[in-house]
């Protein structure tokens, strides 16, 4: 067990974790969680590994970390990570043991255990539906489309109710079986209706509070009904927004809708499919449309010619306009919506550099920045540490070191998790291995208000 002191200065403590603030890279109040995710997940799980880390971390890292700063070895900043460790351990041991008593008291209850039950019971029941826990098959890909196509439009008009996306996800299953994309499988998706129809009813009935009978009902009525291109749009909203998992044949396609917001949905559908088509579809090796008038084609589902347009003549889309405020905070306008983009200071300062830099810059080259990279990283992080700042940035700069690339990776995934997906290529730092990156972003595009 490891014994604290009577008393540590608090000034101690401070300048012990603002080190390892800087070493990690992370605030102080996530030391703990930014510790422990740097540790493979052999060692981070296991209490064998973790007794042997916490034996360094007190009786080599902690000694000479405190002859280094002329401080006690209990004051150091690896005694705080050697008491993370015990905690861990700890709580290990305890689930352990917790574990053992369960599993004892299976044993004595069925005479078997976890593992022999769970394989009987496996043996017995072969599950109806394909395995969510297989990703990348036909069915589960769709499924997925067709959950980030609902967050579309519910991004793009507004909420839906958990009824409401239950439409949603039926009416998005429906589409793309029906522009029957392309995933690299010889199969077409017409012939995946009821494996697709089978991963929604683990889904829906329980989200919906119907059985499963009636939700079978409702699909197929769903699925002969949204399969013609000329199903209103009033009706659409009627079951999408007034009255989800209703009988559609009683909806009234005329519901008293106001004109605007009707136009609005009609807009965001239509754009959806856009998303469809345009990320998923297929025309070059589906044999079907390989000879058709695409933009008639397209017409026949109901976009609109503006749509048709966008679609066919969008292969690189024009990028939207960057805003950097004078708090450094970073968003890409994108109709009507600021899309923030989160960043930490030093991945900010950074990204800052090469807008500053359209011309672009080498990475064994950011060593002729140094001075700049530290100004920039100390305005957006507001520290006065000199040697702090310097040592961040040296290690960032270092060609020896991975600390650039991580950040451009941080930076792309930023991008991705904020901005849609055909424009992120504007705004990350790009270029090939050993050459010039930079930023694609047109410097009209740019709004630096700092």
């Amino acid at each position: 067990m490891i014994h604290e002191s009577a008393k540590i200065p608090l000034r101690t403590i401070h300048d012990s974790l603002k080190r390892l603030s800087y070493k990690y890279d992370c605030p102080v109040e996530r030391l703990k969680d930014a510790f422990f995710a740097s540790l493979s997940n052999s060692v981070a799980w296991d209490i064998q590994a973790l007794e042997l880390l916490k034996e360094k971390f007190i009786y080599v890292e902690a000694p000479t970390e405190a002859r280094e700063f002329a401080i006690q070895p209990n004051w150091t900043g690896a005694y705080f990570i050697a008491q993370w460790i015990e905690e861990r351990i700890e709580a290990l041991v305890f689930d352990e043991a917790r574990k053992d008593a369960l599993e004892g008291k299976i044993k004595e209850l069925t005479g078997k255990t976890s593992d022999e039950i769970l394989e009987n019971y496996n043996e017995a029941h072969v599950p109806l539906a394909p395995d969510l826990s297989k990703a990348n098959n036909l069915e589960n890909k769709i499924l997925r489309i067709a959950q980030q196509l609902s967050d579309y439009l519910e991004y793009h008009f507004k909420p839906l109710t958990e009824k409401g996306r239950c439409e949603a996800l039926m009416y998005n299953c429906i589409l793309l079986v029906r522009f029957r994309p392309e995933f690299g499988n010889d199969i077409y998706l017409s012939n995946l209706c009821d494996r697709v129809f089978l991963l929604l009813s683990d889904i829906i009935p329980s989200k919906g509070d119907i059985d499963l009978n009636v939700f079978f009902d409702l699909f197929n009525q769903r699925n002969r009904a949204w399969s013609n291109p000329d199903y209103p749009v009033t009706a659409l909203y009627y079951s999408f927004y007034s009255d989800p998992l209703a009988d559609i044949a009683v909806c009234p396609a005329n519901d008293v809708i106001d004109d605007e917001d009707l136009h609005q949905f009609d807009l965001a559908l239509s754009a959806m499919k856009i998303q469809i088509i345009g990320k998923y579809g297929d025309f070059r090796n589906d044999p079907d449309l390989s000879q058709i008038d695409k933009p008639e084609y397209l017409k026949q589902f109901g976009l609109t010619n503006l749509a048709v347009n966008n679609l066919i003549g969008m292969t690189d889309p024009e990028p939207k306009e960057l805003v950097v405020g004078k708090d450094f905070s970073i968003h890409v306008n994108y109709e009507g919506f600021k899309c923030k983009v989160e960043l930490a200071p030093i991945e900010k300062a950074l990204y800052i550099l090469y807008l500053n830099h359209p011309e672009g810059i080498n990475f064994k080259d950011l060593t002729d920045y140094q001075y700049e990279l530290i100004t920039l990283y100390q305005k957006i992080s507001r520290r006065n540490d000199e040697d702090a700042l310097e040592k961040t940035i040296l290690r960032l700069i270092d060609p020896f070191n991975n600390s650039i690339n991580e950040k451009c990776a941080r930076i792309k995934r930023a991008f991705e998790e904020s901005v849609p997906a055909e424009l992120v290529h504007w705004y990350t730092i790009n270029g090939e291995k050993g050459g010039i990156r930079r930023i694609e972003l047109p410097r009209e595009k740019t709004n630096l208000k700092f």
